[in-house]
């Protein structure tokens, strides 16, 4: 897997409310298992500017911090997202991707 973009881990820091570097390693770490669940169901990570892929990565990494003691929901929300987007066919990935 590529090296995730410095502009994404600050736009998920900021979504996340924290003003601090410190924890940018476990921000890269929660943005890496989001791309390989997306990856798991089918979707293609390549465009990662993808606004839908963004909005996903940000409510994984909230549910994965149990953001505001909300985690339950940001689960549900993510999860309804990644399902439509695996049966979207501008996300989905092709056969020659896979190779």
């Amino acid at each position: 897997m590529e090296p995730i973009d410095l502009e994404l881990i600050n736009e998920v820091r900021l979504n996340l409310r924290r003003v601090s570097s410190a924890l940018d390693e476990e921000i890269e770490a929660d943005i890496n298992a989001a791309y390989a669940d997306l990856q798991r169901v089918g979707i293609n990570i390549a465009d990662s500017k993808k606004p839908l892929l963004v909005k996903a990565v940000k409510l994984y990494c909230r549910w994965q911090t149990n953001f505001a003691g909300l985690g339950d929901r940001y689960q549900a929300n993510y999860e309804s997202l990644r399902d439509s987007m695996a049966l979207s066919a501008a996300y989905k990935e092709t056969e020659s991707e896979n190779v």
